[in-house]
């Protein structure tokens, strides 16, 4: 079936607009009649502004060309960008009445506890997606099931780093009893309040007796140059901790250098919500 241009370009116009209420507006039968002209414009590097409006467009079509765009979108700053995301994924667009509060809003804690439940029930995650298109695939697939590039046979943990002869361990989430690094409670997603960051050096040695560690704000794809927050904490033995207060929502990056902050041990990226 051809496509529209002229609808074609009211999309994408809404969409370089930031216009969410124009692109509810264009949710009709036509998306799906232009579905292939419109996902040729989407890339996983746009900003998520952009990407959360792509979803938008598409969060009542089941086709399956949509699977990389999804899968991409459940790493979304925006809850109302994942829960159609994992409605679709799960195959379930009920599902989405369960997130749902009193108020009508979509819960972040009950749309990202559907999100781990999906990937522990599928073996599917972040860390397992084709670098070229983003889509999902699994241990035994040899080439993406989308684009057909050729896969890794397994997949790098994302939150390990090699620098020299040492790898580091970087991982983040929310602060466990006694702000204690054994107790920290490690996930992406973190509820507004508390976060944290846990090193350790789990091959070779840290480079001193102290990690710089600094925390900056990602707005559009663009990482501010001024950190939200910093400190300098001292290793004990192979590991390194430290947690921040964290009242407002968004995406972030939590930086690990030498305490002359010279190298990177390891950076990773996390979402605050509300």
């Amino acid at each position: 079936m051809a496509s529209d241009p002229k609808f074609v370009q009211r999309v994408l116009d809404a969409i370089d607009k930031r216009d969410g209420e124009a692109i509810e507006g264009l949710r009709s039968d036509k998306v799906d009649e232009n579905m292939d002209a419109i996902l040729a414009t989407w890339r996983k590097t746009l900003p998520w502004d952009a990407k959360d409006l792509y979803v938008g467009l598409f969060m009542d079509q089941k086709d399956v060309k949509l699977e990389p765009m999804m899968l991409d979108a459940l790493e979304s700053p925006n809850v109302d960008t994942r829960a159609p995301a994992i409605c679709y994924l799960a195959g379930s667009f009920k599902l989405f009445s369960t997130f749902l509060t009193a108020g009508g809003w979509a819960d972040p804690a009950k749309v990202d506890a559907a999100i781990a439940k999906w990937r522990n029930d599928t073996g599917q995650s972040a860390s397992r997606a084709c670098g070229r298109c983003g889509a999902p695939h699994v241990a035994n697939d040899s080439e993406c099931r989308f684009c057909h590039a050729p896969l890794k046979s397994a997949a790098e943990d994302p939150g390990l780093f090699r620098v020299g002869s040492s790898t580091f361990d970087v991982r983040v989430g929310v602060p466990g009893e006694g702000d204690l690094p054994s107790n920290l409670r490690v996930q992406n997603a973190v509820k507004r309040g508390r976060a944290a960051v846990r090193i350790s050096a789990v091959v070779g040695a840290f480079p001193g007796a102290q990690v710089h560690v600094a925390v900056y704000e990602r707005k559009g794809g663009t990482i501010a140059s001024t950190a939200f927050f910093e400190a300098t904490t001292t290793c004990n033995e192979n590991i390194s901790y430290v947690s921040w207060a964290c009242p407002n929502a968004g995406e972030f990056d939590a930086v690990v250098s030498r305490s002359d902050r010279g190298a990177i041990l390891g950076r990773v990226a996390f979402r605050v919500v509300l």
